[in-house]
């Protein structure tokens, strides 16, 4: 499990209003963090925040670590960033449709090919992290650019083919996109360790006795009872 742990991060650094249009989480949702942290410890869940960095970070240096030794890795994870780093060996599982989504299924969701995500996040900006785009360049014709020409440096080179407003909105944009595509490229070289071992998880090995007290001061009242039960089937 991989966790934010600071509100900035060194993308703050780049453009200092990354995110800066997300207000501040609700009282009620402040203590869940913590909460969050110990339960995942108490189910044995190796969980890493590093500062500076965000989840997005940790998980794509974790993806293609394990990529690289031979396995094939499953995140699940909400935002659409990181859709970036799909292949035929590291899938997505969205939470909400439950549906394993490989690169056939990003591209249908997202315009493009995982490799481009990059590129049309980069020219059509992202509210959700503050990051503005190109002003008159929406979703579909960010994502006609980008199948057309490639790339924000192939868009560039065949500027001359794009006509009116569009043309002259980026012609005065290189820079920002440029800074743009630093903003959304998720870190791959994050230097932390990771034992693989101390992920295998065994339901058996769960120690039922710890968990029964957070389990019912969380209010989980049949959980304990549903844990046992699995440990007695592992």
């Amino acid at each position: 499990i991989a966790f934010d742990v600071a509100p900035t991060t060194v993308r703050n650094e780049i453009f200092p209003e990354y995110k800066a249009n997300r207000g501040d989480p609700p009282d009620e949702l402040i203590p869940q963090f913590d909460l969050m942290r110990e339960m995942a410890d108490a189910l044995r869940f190796p969980s890493y925040g590093i500062q500076g960095y965000e989840a997005d970070d940790i998980m794509v240096t974790l993806a293609l670590r394990m990529k690289g030794s031979g396995y094939r890795v499953l995140m699940s994870t909400g935002d659409k960033d990181i859709a970036q780093v799909v292949d035929d060996k590291i899938l997505l599982f969205d939470m909400k449709t439950e549906e394993i989504q490989g690169p056939a299924e990003v591209e249908e969701k997202m315009g493009v090919k995982p490799s481009q995500i990059l590129e049309l996040l980069a020219l059509r900006g992202d509210s959700v992290d503050n990051i503005p785009g190109i002003p008159g360049i929406g979703p579909k014709t960010a994502s006609k650019l980008i199948l057309q020409y490639g790339s924000i440096e192939g868009i560039y080179e065949h500027l001359d083919e794009i006509k009116g407003k569009r043309r002259e909105n980026l012609e005065g944009a290189e820079d920002r996109l440029h800074r743009n595509r630093e903003l959304v490229q998720l870190r791959d070289d994050l230097d932390f360790e990771f034992d693989l071992e101390s992920a295998r998880y065994d339901p058996a090995e769960l120690p039922i006795a710890e968990l029964r007290p957070l389990l019912r001061e969380l209010d989980f009242r049949r959980a304990p009872d549903r844990l046992a039960s699995i440990i007695a089937d592992a």
